[in-house]
């Protein structure tokens, strides 16, 4: 099930001030997992908010930061739901890492949810369309 940001997220990103959000946003861009993991005690939430006004969680921007082990760590907390969370844009977390050529990313994030693969993104494009190398690594 593929949910914007917004909804359920946009209600659990209500209930987390700014400045945790800033702190977790920090966190998942330099790859800081003891920083981000103390969330899990006072917001068990935290993967889920929407943390920019695109709609970024936690996943999307050490995706994009190239993150690979905060990405590890933090997949293994996430139903494959949430890793289905969709930015403004329309695009999963997956997506981010297929546009950027990012396989190692990539093949973390399908291996714990192949459905990823099949879920359209920007300009309904299957995600596998963008990059030739993801295509070979799932054959």
């Amino acid at each position: 099930m593929m949910s914007k940001s917004g909804g359920t997220s946009s209600t659990l990103s209500a209930a987390i001030s700014g400045g945790y959000k800033r702190e977790i946003y920090r966190a998942a861009i330099s790859g800081n997992w003891v920083k981000a993991s103390s969330f899990n005690q006072t917001h068990p939430n935290w993967m889920r908010i929407p943390l920019t006004d695109d709609g970024d969680t936690a996943l999307h921007m050490a995706v994009s930061m190239e993150q690979t082990t905060f990405v590890e760590k933090l997949i293994m907390l996430m139903s494959v739901e949430d890793m289905e969370i969709l930015k403004v844009d329309g695009n999963t977390a997956f997506s981010m890492a297929a546009i950027s050529g990012n396989v190692e990313i990539a093949k973390l994030l399908l291996q714990k949810n192949p459905r990823l693969a099949w879920i359209k993104g920007h300009k309904t494009c299957f995600q596998l369309n963008w990059h030739l190398q993801l295509i070979n690594l799932l054959w």
